[in-house]
């Protein structure tokens, strides 16, 4: 690792400006030279107001670190600010015009450069610029391939004749609607940053180490660094050689010095009248020699941490009696905990602390959307010296409420400002990118990441902890333990070292990393990159072209980059959103594979795309003309040769290259945990995202580099690489692919055997390499059950080689469960079903069975109060934007709650997740929200039943969607719920009835003759039982059984219920007093102790209820003739009628309504006990032993009756049950 700088040599020549009163003598930190050694951190271009009413114009402040003068190894914060910068703009000349001899125009050579020249002096003169710079150049224009509907001599193209116009920055830059004339067309970047152009012109990449050449030190201190140097630019062409600049990037890179980072947790409570939140106590906890590179040696060793803390609000004393004490002795303990006064007081001592400290880095959750605002406003309002001390820059604090209800609430502009100098990472905005959660409030973070629990106090709860000493103390630790959350969080989303990695690939500013500005990021990699290869730069886009028009999305808008000076437009569309067909994605093959079905996937779809076709703004052709309607305009790149590689793609293998570069130096090292090793890893990460991120800013509006030709044709060859490669599979090589999406198909392998799928999936991807050059396709993952249900929905069992054999994981994408707006018991339960339906343990019968069973427990559980928590009821919902600002907030369940916890003074963030309880009562489902603290605090009771249909059964009727037997409103039956709502043409024949009558004269134990019989499969054992019903000896009643029969059960005098396994092996014999299972023993399903729990017997029958409707629906017909029987749904005309002809129903409605009877009468005790009577008078008459009914165990009983209750709600819809008078005389003729 390359060493870091020396510190500078206490002799080193003094600057030639005097210091005012600086921390300490800038000179000390000069080199033998004069030169500063300088690690530049961040920059801004602020509105600094010159002293003495001088024009110095636009000032750039580099933050950075130099090298301490005192002591080694050591360094201090410092600022430079930089001045002397010229503005730089690009006039594109015109083309001369030329009349022919029949009046015709032609446009021939530019213009004159003195014809030029003259021009636009006289245009800045008109416009206030009196000092002009001036010459020619050659420039090149990116965006030449576009569509130019100007007239011919003002079409820009590729390479053209500029004139360079540069001009002191104190002027303004130019407006260029003001800008028009006869020997130029478009002007280009006059609207360019001092600071952009710096970062340009000096080829800073990011964070890094720089040579400021001849400092001087400045004549009054424009920040609060511990020191502050000046620099006048020698070089405002920014051409000169490197000899010549005085800002010089270090090549190579010295090592990163370590920094400062504080994290910072505050708890504010709302004034009972005004609302207004109050600052009650700071926490800070402090680690010096923090690495930006990757992990912090000895990080617990430098670190330090202190609280300050003021009495309650509204108080009516001071702090308890022996406070003091008490605080004596925790800082005897080693807690740095200060008391204040006042709220000024302690927001004085905080800055002061802070001020001393010196952080470069604040860390926080929600610090810029809540934090630093609170901060901000408290100490505007008490009138706290120095505000600007929250950042580096000085005098930021006027006027900034007023600036702040001038901006976006989402921007949080104003904060930003105040931070200037020091980098924000907000844990909060990293973690919303690096990761995803339910939400992401801290508690929620801590769990999923740092495995810790965090505890939660609310601002009404903090009244209580004031009452006593002890408490004080407790919840100041609290909120340092929040501190060193929000730090460790940090350290372990890697959020400084990978975003300084990012960072320094893009070369833009780390605090717009820091937070989310990804699309910029893109924007300065090709920046850089086409400033350095001498092209005009494209502006950033306008607002309005950022939100787009109310139009039909096409319009004429102005060109990349430039300005039209003779109102010259170019047509361009889709400002709003991309106006082109996305990847290709199949209609998948729906359905449950059991087989290995395989997922291919070509790396880097997009980014392949643009290396393969050479897609760039630097080889795309405008098109000479027109095709027809709905036709792509433009035409792939003639040469897609390496040699003659455009921008994009050449970066694009760079990136490529570095992180397979880093991957391998990666694999090499044999200590994956190494600091080494995890600099590596973040590194590759860095440059994966980069890469993956490039096609993005393509097709994005928002983006410098939007451009929809280049991204509609990147996605049109996806679309055809992904039909090829399909249309290969299965004609070439006769596969079953059943789905694809984008950049990945699925393969069904038709197998059971991992190598044979393997095998075949390596054929393929052979055959599809062969066809190209840097779009390759591999294996991606390997499926050994798979459920698909529509296009980008699908769950399935991810099969992978381990050391010691397969190993299983779950893949699930679009899943409901997957979603934050379905509470957590929604989730479970459609893991559960998943779980089932993916299991290959059991069989098709056996999960449909077992899906009805749980959502019967389900549904009984909800019902029953107090069984499930609140937080699994809880629904989450993000917040897009302020409660305010929403138009329907009364209609918008999270919204509501938003707005009574507004009400309630407690903050609210945009993009906060809202949580939500449905309670009963009156109204509209947004009035019926409430938060899970106000059903506790109201005693408000949950709608169960709006749960039961809205958040149980939707998704999963979804995952059961192409599972027979699992319809929906077999789904509802089970959940108890209304099978109306979920009706299909099954039941709505099947319900009725209707049909042939039952015979009235036969008993009603003879009509069970042609019923299926009941099996029951144990739950412990999976013995298969033939259920005779409540007791053994119905088996034999239920038909006219002979007396040969009768007399085999002659030793049956003590009858048992008939509800036990026949196993005698089975755990369920094997229970102890308290009924549980022996360890060792199964417990399939939910470890049940019973054979056939109740659940598994409304599961069961409802399951063979519900074949025996869909086999009564079917309407199958037997047509019988003198050749044999045929099965039919309908009698076709041509069926010549002969006295043989016979047609009846294959399953008649009787039949059904007799299978049903028997389900009922199988358990329904009372008829048991019936049938036990007329036994035993039968046995009297006979001579034989009187059978006795032993007592049903109470568990046994519940079964019995919730299975009759069940079947009797199904024969209710009989329509057997019903008469249907005018039915019985609508023949009747009078």
């Amino acid at each position: 690792m390359a060493d870091r700088p020396a510190s500078p040599r206490s002799g080193a020549p003094s600057p030639s400006a005097s210091s005012s009163k600086s921390n300490r003598d800038p000179s000390l930190y000069l080199d033998e030279h004069g030169d500063l050694p300088f690690y530049f951190l961040d920059a801004a271009e602020p509105q600094l107001q010159d002293k003495g009413g001088s024009r110095e114009g636009a000032k750039v402040v580099l933050f950075g670190k130099v090298p301490s003068p005192q002591k080694e190894g050591q360094f201090d914060s410092c600022s430079v600010v930089v001045k002397g910068f010229y503005r730089h703009c690009y006039f594109h000349k015109a083309r001369q015009e030329v009349r022919q001899e029949d009046g015709s125009i032609v446009y021939g050579d530019y213009v004159s450069d003195d014809e030029a020249e003259k021009e636009i002096e006289a245009c800045l003169l008109r416009l206030g610029v009196r000092e002009v710079m001036m010459k020619p150049v050659k420039k090149n224009y990116p965006f030449s391939f576009m569509i130019d509907k100007s007239k011919e001599g003002q079409q820009i193209s590729r390479e053209g004749e500029y004139m360079k116009v540069l001009y002191p920055s104190a002027y303004p830059s130019l407006s260029k609607r003001e800008l028009k004339g006869r020997t130029f067309t478009h002007v280009f970047q006059e609207s360019q940053s001092m600071l952009e152009l710096l970062i340009l012109g000096k080829k800073i990449r990011g964070p890094g180490w720089l040579k400021i050449r001849a400092p001087t030190a400045p004549a009054f201190a424009k920040t609060w660094c511990k020191t502050e140097f000046e620099l006048t630019l020698n070089d405002p062409e920014m051409e000169g050689d490197e000899e010549e600049q005085n800002v010089l990037w270090m090549n190579p890179q010295p090592e990163s010095p370590p920094v400062t980072v504080m994290s910072l947790a505050v708890r504010a409570v709302p004034q009972p009248k005004t609302g207004v939140n109050e600052v009650l106590m700071i926490s800070a906890v402090v680690q010096k020699n923090f690495s930006i590179d990757g992990p912090s040696k000895d990080a617990n060793k430098n670190m330090s941490s202190f609280t300050i803390v003021r009495n309650a609000p509204n108080s009516s004393c001071n702090f308890p009696f022996g406070f003091k004490e008490e605080l004596e002795k925790a800082k005897k303990m080693g807690h740095n905990v200060t008391d204040a006064a006042s709220e000024r007081t302690l927001l004085s001592l905080f800055l002061a602390k802070m001020h001393i400290i010196d952080p470069d880095f604040i860390i926080g959750h929600s610090f810029l959307g809540f934090t630093c605002g609170v901060l901000m406003a408290r100490m505007d309002e008490a009138k706290v010296a120095n505000m600007s001390k929250l950042g580096r820059l000085k005098g930021l604090q006027i006027e900034w409420k007023k600036r702040n209800k001038s901006t976006n609430s989402k921007s949080h502009f104003v904060e930003k400002l105040v931070m200037t100098g020091r980098l924000v990472c907000d844990t909060y905005t990293s973690a919303t990118e690096l990761v995803r959660e339910k939400n992401y409030s801290l508690s929620t973070l801590c769990h999923s990441l740092l495995k810790v629990e965090r505890p939660e106090v609310s601002p009404s709860e903090y009244s209580k902890f004031f009452a006593e000493s002890s408490t004080i103390l407790r919840l100041c630790n609290l909120t340092e333990g929040d501190a060193l959350l929000q730090l460790r969080l940090a350290s372990q989303l890697m959020a400084i070292p990978l975003t300084k990695q990012l960072t320094n690939l893009a070369g833009s500013l780390w605090s717009r990393s820091l937070s989310g500005a990804r699309a910029e990021r893109i924007d300065y990699l090709l920046l850089h990159e086409f400033h350095n290869r001498s092209y005009v730069l494209p502006g950033k886009p306008s607002r309005d072209m950022r939100a787009g028009d109310s139009g039909d999305g096409e319009g004429e808008v102005e060109l990349m980059g430039g300005g039209a000076a003779g109102g010259a437009t170019a047509t361009r569309q889709g400002r709003r959103k991309a106006q082109y067909s996305g990847g290709l994605v199949l209609e998948p093959k729906k359905g449950l594979y059991d087989t290995f079905v395989l997922l291919l996937d070509f790396n880097s779809l997009y980014p392949s795309i643009i290396r393969e076709f050479n897609i760039c703004f630097t080889t795309m052709d405008r098109p000479k003309q027109e095709k027809p309607e709905g036709e792509f305009a433009y035409d792939l790149p003639r040469d897609t040769s390496l040699d003659s590689m455009g921008v994009l793609p050449r970066m694009l293998k760079m990136l490529v290259e570095k992180r397979q570069a880093v991957k391998s130096a990666l694999k090499s090292e044999s200590d994956k945990s190494s600091l080494k090793a995890q600099q590596l890893e973040i590194r590759q990460k860095a440059l994966k995202i980069m890469a993956n991120s490039m096609y993005g800013c393509l097709g994005f509006v928002g983006s410098r580099f939007y451009a929809q030709p280049l991204a509609e044709m990147i996605t049109m060859k996806g679309r055809e690489i992904l039909q090829q490669t399909i249309d290969l599979a299965e004609k070439k090589m006769n596969l079953d692919v059943v789905y694809g999406d984008t950049d990945s198909i699925f393969v069904d392998s038709r197998s059971h055997d991992i190598s044979e799928a393997k095998k075949l999936g390596n054929e393929l991807k052979s055959e599809v390499n062969k066809l190209h050059r840097d779009l390759v396709i591999e294996i991606d993952g390997i499926f050994s059950k798979i459920l698909l249900l529509k296009k980008k929905k699908y769950a399935a069992v991810v099969y992978e080689e381990g050391p010691s054999g397969p190993v299983l994981s779950y893949e699930l994408k679009g899943i409901d469960m997957v979603r934050r707006d379905w509470c957590q018991l929604s989730r479970e339960v459609s893991k559960t079903v998943v779980d089932t339906l993916l299991s290959k343990e059991i069989s098709k019968e056996e999960v449909i069975i077992s899906i009805r069973t749980t959502l019967m427990e389900v549904a009984e559980t909800l019902r029953t109060p107090g069984k499930v928590p609140l937080s699994g009821l809880a629904i989450t919902k993000s917040l897009t934007k302020h409660p305010q600002e929403y138009g329907d907030k009364n209609s918008q369940p999270h919204v509501m709650v938003a707005m009574r916890k507004l009400q309630r003074n407690e903050p609210v963030a945009v993009g906060e997740q809202m949580e939500y309880v449905i309670c009963k009562g009156e109204g509209s489902l947004a009035e019926k929200a409430f938060s899970p603290s106000e059903v506790k605090e109201q005693g408000l009771e949950p709608d169960i039943e709006y749960y039961l249909e809205n958040q149980i059964h939707p998704p999963v009727a979804r995952l059961c969607a192409s599972i027979e037997g699992l319809e929906e409103a077999q789904l509802a039956e089970a959940l108890g719920l209304d099978t109306k709502k979920f009706s299909s043409t099954v039941d709505s024949r099947a319900g009725a009835f209707g049909g042939q009558e039952l015979s009235d004269t036969k008993p009603l134990l003879q009509q069970f003759d042609d019923v299926e019989p009941l099996t029951l499969r144990c739950v412990l054992c999976k013995t298969c039982v033939a259920f005779p019903g409540v007791y053994p000896f119905q088996r034999k009643r239920w038909s006219q059984a002979t007396a040969e029969e009768e007399s085999e059960d002659e030793s049956a005098r003590k009858q048992e219920h008939a509800l036990r396994c026949s196993n005698p092996a089975c755990p369920s014999h094997q229970r102890g007093e308290d009924g549980a299972v022996p360890n060792g023993s199964p417990t399939k399903p939910a470890a049940s102790a019973e054979a056939f729990p109740v659940g598994y017997l409304r599961a069961l029958v409802g399951k063979k209820i519900a074949d025996f409707k869909q086999r009564y629906a079917s309407g199958y017909l037997l047509v019988e003739e003198e050749k044999g029987t045929v099965k039919m749904r309908r009698v076709p005309l041509s069926l010549k009628y002969t006295p043989e002809l016979r047609v009846v129903e294959e399953y008649t409605s009787s039949a059904l309504y007799r299978q049903l009877l028997y389900y009922r009468s199988l358990f329904d005790v009372k008829l048991a006990e019936h049938m036990s009577d007329d036994a035993n008078k039968e046995r009297q008459v006979n001579g034989k032993h009187k059978l006795e009914l032993q007592p049903l165990p109470p568990s046994v009983a519940i079964s019995m009756s919730s299975v009759v209750r069940y079947v009797s709600a199904q024969l209710e819809h009989s329509a057997f049950q019903q008469i249907n008078l005018s039915s019985l005389f609508d023949t009747t003729v009078m």
